[in-house]
Formats: C-alpha cells, structure tokens, sequence
C-alpha cells in the first residue's frame, strides 16, 4: 500500500537519500534536472511524497506557500510547483493523489482563516492542464480558454506580484513567453506529442511552445467548506 507523506521541503532536502531520489525521478522528465530543481527549492516550502512500500520514493510534488493581496486583502497564495513520477508510475494516479492531498490541504486552511486560498501554477502541458481541469473546482482559464473576470483580477494579482509583465503574450493574459527555464525530456516530449495526435488542446491553439520556454499560468482558489 502507498504511503502518503507530507514534508517541509527543508527537512525533505535534509535527507541525503530523498533529495537524490528526488533529483533522479526529476531527470526522467526534464533534461535539465539540476536547473530545474535549484529554482524549485527556492520558492517552494512543502513536499508531497508518495512513497512504496518498501519506503521507495515513487511520485512528489512541491508547493510554496506565501501571501498576496487581493482587493485590498491579504490571503494566502500557494505556488503548485514540481510534480513528477517514476516512468514505471506515470499515468497510475499517483500525482492526482497528491494534488487531492493539497486542495484538502488547502480547504483546511481556508476554513481555519475564514478566507480562500489562492493558487496557481504555469505548464506547457496538455496533460497535466487536462488532469487539473478535472480535479479543481475552481480554475481559469478554462478548457475553451475563457478567463472570467474573478480569475482574470487574480491573475493580475499574482503577475504583478511576481514581476511577469517583460513575458506576457500580448493577446492572451494568461500565456507566458520565453518565460521557463526547465525543458522536458525528449521521452516527455513524445509522450505530448503523442497525445496531441489524439487529442488538441487551447495550448496547442495558443501555440504553445515548451522549446522556446513559453508556459500558461493556470489560478483558482479554495474557498472556505463552512
């Protein structure tokens, strides 16, 4: 059975054979791990872990928590950072495990403070917007790539706090050009690949291109449950 563990990522990196397993899983999608993996410790403070059981690390994702101001108001803010799994575990849910484990996370919080926490992430990937247009309950843009106003202001709160303005695409607000500095793979840009022939996306109408570092940042919130 899986075990389900959840770490600062400060004590995570203090264990010599986590962060190596961590830095190995990264490398099976990323072509440029060690880049990636600086810039992902900076500005996340938690992990997620899926674990075997045989206490084999299998899947992980980061998250940062920190604050911005909307409408005059701080709440909290939660950058979805790094997410991978082992190649033999991709597509066997373990992710979505993890990204489940968060949003209760993070309906918590919302109920302890009384004030919904903000999230947001930015991809190049047909799949894992796929797997978050499914999983949240509140997310812009949409499938059909549509921003309503709610979102829209979000967005430009976390842009502004961020400093996205020299990357953002002058037609689409939330489309980011040259923005990234991780590049997948060459076995992740196939499995894309593959799945665009299958299927399209407002990724691929937005032209997308993870060569050239472009990404779409993606934010919703989790509001209180009482």
């Amino acid at each position: 059975m899986q075990r389900l563990l959840k770490l600062s990522l400060i004590d995570a990196l203090a264990e010599t054979s986590l962060k190596a397993s961590i830095s190995d899983i990264t490398s099976e999608s990323y072509s440029n791990p060690g880049v990636l993996l600086v810039q992902e410790f900076r500005k996340n403070n938690q992990i997620y872990l899926s674990l075997s059981p045989n206490g084999r690390l299998e899947a992980f994702f980061m998250v940062g928590w920190s604050e911005i101001v909307l409408h005059g108001q701080s709440i909290d803010c939660v950058f979805l950072g790094l997410s991978a799994a082992t190649s033999m575990r991709k597509g066997s849910g373990l992710a979505l495990t993890l990204y489940r484990r968060f949003f209760h996370d993070a309906i918590q919080a919302a109920n302890v403070s009384n004030r919904p926490v903000a999230w947001w992430f930015n991809t190049a990937s047909p799949i894992v917007a796929g797997v978050m247009w499914r999983l949240a309950k509140d997310i812009g843009p949409k499938p059909d790539g549509t921003l309503s106003a709610r979102h829209q202001e979000l967005l430009t709160s976390i842009q502004d706090r961020y400093n996205f303005s020299p990357f953002k695409d002058g037609q689409v607000p939330c489309v980011l050009r040259g923005f990234a500095q991780a590049r997948y793979s060459p076995v992740e840009v196939a499995r894309l690949s593959a799945r665009r022939t299958k299927e399209s996306s407002i990724l691929d109408h937005w032209h997308i291109n993870e060569a050239a570092r472009d990404r779409v940042i993606f934010v919703g919130q989790c509001f209180p449950s009482r």
